[in-house]
């Protein structure tokens, strides 16, 4: 019920200035105070608001229709700009059946910390003119927080919203009035109620409402459905809930009207929609499909397609054509079987037809052999029984990267074998010269020098070192490395010939004679020096034993 005494509503498309430039004569204020104080004697008192909770307020718009995805709702209220963030009455010509429609709340909140309202809606569930449009359900109720279509917001949020963060929107209750009524029946409305809490004096939200506009398959709708916002109560308060909810507006106060419902495309009429994705080659369309889709050059991808009619009358002759990533070239188009649903409405058993709210479905298998970014589109079509065609497409992206070749498995190598040392015969010690005498006169001054710590002429009797024994050798010497003196007495004794007297050696130094040879034995612990002097051997350095013999 409308009273003919409600307060006019200022459009939300209205600037300060528009209101500024008003002029207003004193007669007109004379008789709108008189019109006032009769209003206020004819109002309920339930629909003025309370003293109690000043400063509340409510406005109801809806989301410019081209400023959101009618396939998910959206759009914001930000500044209120009109026909551009939001507008006060709707058109049939800016949607389709099955599209969502969305509508937003701004809300005010009056003087209080942690208050809770509550707030009564209706959309009505069947066209004012020939039945078959209706707001067939609510499909979403929140605030429009976070980035949101349209958003001009940091962020892209909705600029509108002024409040801590904390406060949130609930449906808390949804019902199609009258009781057991249907869609497309009479005056049926769909009615919700909705509770938004933890409100503080000023802060500001907005609340998106979602609704989806459905056509009565068969039917041919004409004329209007509209949504209206109720009622607001304040039912909770930083004390607690209220013994009695307080009203904060006055029922019936602000209706936006969807006009020309019979506009729509697919409200007495078919409407194809075709919805395109992809996967890997043997998964399942229902599960793994998805809007693009990265692969390996060479694999094999499918495609999979769901075709609809959201209208209200049959498609005929539906077919469905992929333009194979090459939308310049039609050449090497395909046709995309459709292998369930469908149906045979003309009886002429060719391509499928599609009754109102039917679907069909297909999937073509189709090998990536290059790499680069392919964007498949598909085309559906078909004809309503006047033989007007309507058309839908959709597309789903592959990206195929270029094969990886594989890492080649390395060759087991052999170890390289270590070379056997080849054994290097020793560089024989030279062996020192010793100048002796060649007068047969024993010599006292012959000095013998060593540089080397071995001197042998083999066997002490072969003067010339042939191997065979005999030779004169006036003195033939023969040093041995030792460690100690008592080797070297040793090595004296072996030295001696074989006579039936031998005396061992007195000392470390010093000769003896036999009647044949000479022995002499010298030892010392420093750097060897030999020298011989007559029948005596002098032997200075290095631990050195020296023995000298001499033939008589």
């Amino acid at each position: 019920m409308k009273w003919p005494c409600s307060t006019p509503r200022v459009s939300a498309t209205e600037g300060v200035s528009q209101r500024r430039s008003r002029s207003i004569s004193t007669s007109t204020i004379v008789l709108g105070l008189l019109v006032l104080g009769l209003c206020s004697a004819l109002l309920p008192i339930s629909a003025l608001p309370s003293g109690a909770a000043s400063g509340w307020s409510a406005n109801l718009v809806a989301a410019e229709p081209a400023s959101y995805n009618h396939a998910t709702g959206g759009g914001a209220f930000n500044d209120g700009t009109g026909n551009e963030d939001v507008v006060e009455q709707l058109q049939g010509g800016d949607f389709a059946c099955s599209d969502i429609v969305t509508y937003l709340l701004k809300v005010v909140a009056g003087d209080g910390v942690d208050q809770v309202i509550e707030i009564d809606m209706s959309f009505l569930a069947n066209t004012t003119g020939q039945p078959g449009g209706a707001h067939s359900d609510v499909t979403y109720v929140g605030v429009n927080r976070g980035p949101v279509q349209n958003g001009a917001g940091a962020g892209g949020t909705d600029s509108g919203i002024a409040d801590d963060g904390v406060s949130d929107a609930t449906e808390v209750a949804k019902v199609l009035s009258p009781l057991g009524s249907t869609l497309f029946v009479d005056a049926a409305s769909v009615d919700l109620t909705i509770e938004i809490d933890d409100l503080d004096g000023g802060e500001v939200v907005i609340v998106r409402i979602d609704t989806r506009l459905l056509c009565d398959p068969g039917s041919s709708p004409t004329g209007n459905l509209q949504a209206t916002l109720d009622q607001v109560r304040l039912v909770e308060n930083a004390e607690g809930p209220l013994p009695e909810p307080q009203t904060l507006s006055a029922g019936g106060a602000q209706t936006i009207p969807f006009q020309k419902v019979g506009e729509a495309s697919g409200a007495g009429e078919p409407n194809v929609n075709i919805e395109k994705s992809v996967m890997a080659a043997g998964g399942n369309c229902a599960t793994d499909a998805v809007a693009s889709l990265e692969v390996t050059a060479g694999d094999t991808v499918t495609y999979c397609y769901a075709i609809s009619n959201l209208g209200s009358q049959p498609l005929f002759d539906v077919s469905v054509i992929d333009d194979n990533a090459t939308p310049a070239n039609s050449e090497d188009d395909f046709a995309v079987q459709l292998s369930s649903g469908g149906l045979d409405l003309d009886g002429d058993g060719d391509r499928p037809d599609l009754g109102p709210s039917s679907e069909a479905f297909g999937q073509a298998d189709v090998l990536i052999n290059s790499s680069g970014n392919f964007t498949n589109t598909v085309i559906a079509s078909g004809f309503d029984d006047k033989n007007a065609e309507f058309t839908d497409e959709a597309s789903a992206a592959v990206t195929a990267q270029t094969p990886v070749a594989p890492t080649p498995t390395p060759t087991a190598v052999a170890p390289t074998p270590t070379p056997t040392p080849t054994a290097v015969a020793p560089t024989p010690t030279p062996t020192p010269t010793v100048e002796l005498d060649e007068t047969p006169t024993r010599r006292p001054e012959l000095v013998v020098a060593m540089t080397a710590p071995t001197f042998n002429c083999v066997d002490g009797f072969d003067a010339n070192c042939d191997g065979e024994l005999g030779d004169f050798c006036p003195t033939e010497l023969n040093l041995n490395v030792l460690s100690d003196v008592a080797k070297c007495r040793t090595l004296l004794e072996q030295e001696q010939p074989p006579s039936s007297t031998t005396q061992p050696p007195s000392s470390t130094t010093g000769a003896t004679e036999g009647d044949e040879t000479e022995a002499s034995l010298a030892y010392t612990g420093s750097a060897p020096t030999l020298a011989v002097i007559g029948f005596a051997l002098i032997v200075a350095g290095g631990n050195i034993c020296a023995i000298s013999r001499r033939r008589h």
